[in-house]
């Protein structure tokens, strides 16, 4: 929850170059991801001839084993051009399968720049290791990443939804950027997810006093805070273990028919209820198709966190994503 794919997403638009993210509908499949980079880079290095011949991908391009022909290929192209290749991929710690995620090659051609993410906690045996790879790591705690939490907030406030909301519910712009940043501990999906509440509404100045510190806290408070009611288990956890488990995005028909909840239920709860906490996609079938947002939730919902949290609410969410 850091901002990564932010940040990889606005790497891949500003070098222009080919670029994979795995928290898309299966993204994190090997197969997938070095087909979608290799008809990236067959298409910005002319290399249509040797690996796309009558326009059809070669079968082999998405294998481990012989994607980097298609890469050396480019590389060439591109140091002809005085160039050098970049692929982004986010998201290493999505990947499916074993060995180095997605199949990217340990060696790199010469030429050859792979800037990738990864959250902490990514097996090593994952990650392409040498003399050739270098890391950075973010911390929620940098000062650098919380000063730019309070300059973010601070453009924010002045946003004309939230800034209307503020004023709406007597919260002045300072005290808002002073707790918001205080109680996301550094992580952006935290502020992601307030904000989107503000904006959606209904929302007033005691919700921003109830916010607890850090994101565990934050999915404590909002996932599992109706417990109390009996209605959570027999509708709010059958459709959230749906989710954490699902393999890819599901319409409110599939989730209906698979949870065998009402219709009425299913649209209330993802639509509304979870709606700052759910990706939708609409461009598949038409009909929008619900996945959990982040990786984060997906693994508190499998009744895992970093950070402390109600064991018994996580023993709640474990036995319900087993049961699905």
């Amino acid at each position: 929850g850091l901002g990564k794919t932010t940040l990889a997403g606005w790497l891949a638009r500003k070098w222009e170059c080919a670029c994979h993210f795995t928290g898309v509908p299966g993204g994190g499949d090997t197969r997938v991801a070095l087909q979608s980079l290799a008809a990236q880079l067959i298409i910005r290095y002319g290399l249509h001839e040797d690996f796309a011949a009558g326009g059809i991908l070669a079968d082999w391009a998405g294998e481990p084993a012989r994607f980097p022909r298609i890469l050396a290929a480019a590389a060439q192209r591109a140091r002809d051009a005085g160039e050098q290749v970049r692929l982004l991929v986010d998201g290493l710690d999505e990947a499916d399968g074993d060995g180095i995620a997605l199949g990217l090659p340990a060696t790199p051609p010469a030429g050859v720049c792979i800037v990738a993410t990864y959250r902490d906690g990514t097996a090593p045996r994952r990650l392409p290791a040498g003399e050739h790879v270098s890391t950075l790591t973010v911390s929620a705690s940098d000062l650098a990443n919380r000063e730019d939490i309070r300059r973010f907030l601070i453009g924010q406030a002045s946003d004309g939804t939230v800034a209307a909301r503020l004023t709406a519910a007597g919260v002045a712009p300072d005290d808002f950027v002073s707790q918001l940043a205080d109680r996301c501990a550094g992580v952006w999906v935290y502020l992601r997810y307030v904000l989107s509440q503000i904006r959606t509404g209904p929302w007033d100045a005691a919700d921003l006093d109830k916010l607890p510190a850090g994101l565990a806290a934050y999915y404590q408070q909002q996932v599992t805070g109706r417990r109390s009611d009996p209605a959570f288990y027999s509708e709010d956890l059958v459709l959230l273990a749906t989710l954490a488990v699902a393999c890819q995005p599901m319409t409110l028909d599939q989730l209906s028919r698979i949870t065998k909840l009402g219709a009425g239920t299913v649209r209330t709860l993802a639509s509304q209820r979870y709606k700052p906490f759910l990706a939708v996609d609409t461009t598949t079938s038409g009909a929008p198709a619900y996945s959990i947002q982040h990786a984060s939730l997906r693994e508190f919902l499998h009744g895992n966190s970093a950070e402390p949290a109600d064991p018994l609410a996580l023993g709640d969410l474990r036995d319900a994503a087993i049961g699905r």
